[in-house]
């Protein structure tokens, strides 16, 4: 710039001598102090438009070096928003699990909680009773004692001699006693079941039902009236914690065309095919009311469930008689209501022309062959139905409507 100032002003200089020139030299004509003039100024006019170009080319140069950096800079700072905003889902995708997590590992604290009071109730009842009984003998020693005071040695030999006879004769009765025991177990195998059933009714307080196992699915072990300790599946995951399972369809390998006595006592394998036993059934749903519920997968992924507020079997000798009170589904499994059990080899008089246990290969509580039955036929020759909808997975689920 300052250099294009000096051109000019150089430029002025040239201009006025020119002007001067042509008013004292008259040997030259307008015309060629024009050109002359005109030459001049076009040999410094040059140069210096060379310079404004330049000087404007330089301008153009800076300002798209500024525009440059200044998109640069936006750029940078546009990436490193999304960077913020991408670091910011991700903490708040953690939190979020961290969240569920502490919420299911709180539930399941709460269960170890509940079950831990639970069992110390049970425990602090048993210290009680039995600092009850050692406050008894206590009582009972210290009367021995008092009276030992008052009487001589004497007195006290024959006291002692006495109560030693009385335990002998304890003892020998205790052994009479134990004598006809063994003799009846030998000869009654029922009166050993029934010792069976008494020693069971006198343990502690033992899980009745999946309930005391909340979230916990898997095998675990109960105890029923009636009966020593049995392994069950407990799940969680069909209808929520404490679930029994005492059927389940899941694998297609397991014949469920068994006689009375089979289905009596329970068959299959908990991680497939299985039937848990009318006998276990009906020891489990007489303690109390149980509520039932059936989960049933189609073939294309799609599920269904029914549920019953009542359900219970009888004994037996009432042929294992069906009760089920009021639920979400009339129609199936409420036909076979009040109905006894039955199979290829034991079913009732009025069913002998309907054999639909020989019929469809499977022990049921049938009312007629085309009813609702959960255990019949399934594999490649005939599916599994739910209504008209073909299954590849039935469970059928029990709980009690209170906790035992």
């Amino acid at each position: 710039m300052r250099k294009l100032i000096i051109n000019v002003t150089f430029l002025f200089a040239v201009f006025r001598m020119c002007l001067a020139g042509s008013t004292t030299e008259n040997a030259y004509s307008n015309q060629e102090i024009a050109k002359e003039c005109g030459s001049t100024v076009y040999n410094i006019v040059k140069p210096m438009q060379e310079d404004v170009r330049q000087i404007s080319t330089s301008k153009e140069l800076e300002r798209c070096e500024q525009k440059d950096r200044e998109i640069i800079e936006l750029r940078a700072e546009l990436y490193q928003q999304q960077i913020n905003e991408t670091f910011v889902n991700e903490l708040r995708s953690q939190i979020v699990l961290q969240n569920e997590t502490k919420e299911a590992l709180i539930q399941e604290l709460r269960s170890q909680i509940e079950f831990q009071k639970q069992t110390n109730n049970k425990l602090q009842s048993q210290i009680d009773f039995q600092q009850e009984t050692i406050s008894k003998l206590l009582s009972k020693c210290n009367i021995i004692g008092n009276s030992s005071e008052e009487v001589d040695v004497s007195q006290k030999i024959e006291h002692f001699e006495d109560q030693l006879n009385q335990l002998n004769v304890s003892l020998n009765e205790m052994d009479l006693e134990i004598q006809r025991i063994n003799l009846k177990i030998t000869k009654e195998p029922e009166y050993e079941k029934q010792l069976q059933e008494n020693l069971a009714k006198s343990l502690v307080d033992f899980p009745a039902s999946c309930v005391s196992f909340g979230n916990n699915s898997g095998v675990h072990q109960i105890k029923a009236t009636g009966f020593d300790f049995f392994n069950v599946l407990c799940d969680s995951q069909a209808a929520g914690p404490g679930w029994l399972v005492i059927q389940q369809r899941v694998g297609g390998n397991e014949s469920f065309s068994q006689d009375w006595d089979t289905y009596r006592k329970g068959f299959g394998s908990f991680d497939s095919d299985f039937f848990l036993g009318l006998e276990k059934i009906h020891h489990l749903t007489s303690l109390q009311q149980f509520e039932l519920f059936v989960h049933f997968v189609a073939l294309n992924g799609s599920t269904y469930n029914a549920q019953y507020d009542n359900f219970k079997i009888f004994d037996e000798d009432n042929d294992y008689q069906l009760q089920l009170g009021n639920g979400n589904m009339e129609k199936g499994l409420k036909n076979s209501n009040e109905n006894p059990f039955s199979t290829f080899d034991r079913h009732l008089e009025y069913l002998d022309s309907l054999d639909c246990a020989e019929t469809v290969k499977s022990g049921w509580w049938h009312n007629n062959c085309l009813d609702w039955n959960l255990n019949s036929l399934n594999g490649t020759d005939e599916m599994l139905h739910f209504f008209d909808v073909p299954l590849k997975k039935v469970m059928m689920l029990i709980r009690p409507k209170e906790k035992i």
